[in-house]
């Protein structure tokens, strides 16, 4: 099927985010992310092999066994792109399927202590400053700061807007990626402070069609 319009102007706008993110982003990290999640990322598979250069995965599996059988295709079809591959939660996971990294929950570091491995990404998810001076404590990579836009994720809070990410930006000391309601029609303004990361927005225009 001939792509629409509206789909190939939201690819341009896309690939011009990776552009400009590219500039905030470093050490082996991706401009993008696309984040998946079990209930809203419709085939995985799919979607990865679409999407473009400069835009790597976070695999959050949250114990979905269907999605636990996908992990090590996952995990071959990234490495054969050359796209990064974070895991979310699960180091065991991360090493099992040769991943880049590990994405730690904030919830995660919070009560215990984290072991972070020097030789793969770490990234963690920030929803407040204190959340950021955390991740500065214990050396990640890079911080995912959401929501930044009002978003689908039942479990998103207020959203904290472009000035509030410029700040956390600014004083994050490290990579930064805004999640949270991030698609086609922002991804460029986030990129122009950030790196930005995507669930239902690359979905949308990198998914399979229905």
């Amino acid at each position: 099927m001939a792509p629409m319009k509206h789909e190939g102007a939201s690819d341009r706008k896309f690939r011009n985010a990776v552009r400009l993110a590219h500039r905030h982003v470093s050490n082996g990290l991706p401009p993008g992310l696309f984040v998946t999640d079990p209930s809203r990322t419709n085939d995985i598979l799919e979607t990865v092999h679409a999407l473009p250069d400069g835009i790597g995965v976070l695999f959050r599996h949250f114990g979905n066994p269907d999605q636990l059988t996908l992990a090590p295709d996952l995990g071959l079809l990234c490495r054969r792109q050359g796209r990064p591959l974070l895991v979310s939660a699960d180091p065991q996971l991360c090493a099992q399927i040769r991943a880049s990294g590990v994405h730690w929950p904030a919830r995660m570091t919070e009560s215990k202590p984290v072991n972070l491995r020097t030789d793969q990404l770490n990234t963690m998810s920030v929803h407040a400053i204190r959340d950021v001076r955390r991740a500065q404590t214990l050396h990640m990579d890079a911080v995912l700061i959401s929501p930044v836009f009002a978003s689908d994720s039942p479990s998103a809070g207020a959203p904290l807007g472009l000035p509030r990410l410029t700040s956390y930006a600014r004083r994050a000391g490290m990579n930064v990626y805004a999640l949270g309601g991030v698609t086609a029609n922002n991804a460029e303004r986030v990129a122009r402070i950030a790196g930005f990361a995507s669930v239902s927005g690359l979905e949308k225009v990198y998914g399979p069609r229905t």
